[in-house]
């Protein structure tokens, strides 16, 4: 994954999801790569980090959470890696817990 990928309007995939309302956006700019949108818990803007462990880098206490490519528009955002008791995050409209959420990209 790199920046190009990732930037972009994302919307949770399903039944509902609506490019017109998107779940959450990320923006590459001087600051950095930043996801954009209504995180519960947090301010509605978060580091998005594209190293060997590519995440959103979430304020403390909260743990990060990972992020996968899932194919040519998929981007999956995963509960933390850890064994802690976790409680869940929403982004936009979804609910991260289990297994994750994927996100499409919109067009744009």
């Amino acid at each position: 994954m790199d920046r190009k990928y990732v930037s972009g309007a994302w919307v949770a995939k399903g039944l509902d999801a609506n490019c017109s309302d998107p779940d959450f956006r990320i923006k590459t700019s001087a600051a950095g790569t930043i996801l954009n949108g209504n995180i519960s818990r947090h301010d509605n803007s978060a580091l998005v980090v594209l190293d060997s462990y590519p995440r959103i880098d979430l304020d403390e206490p909260m743990d990060d959470l990972p992020i996968e490519g899932r194919g040519p528009d998929g981007l999956a955002v995963l509960r933390p890696a850890t064994d802690a008791a976790y409680d869940p995050i929403s982004i936009g409209s979804a609910t991260i817990e289990d297994d994750g959420i994927v996100f499409v990209k919109c067009a744009q």
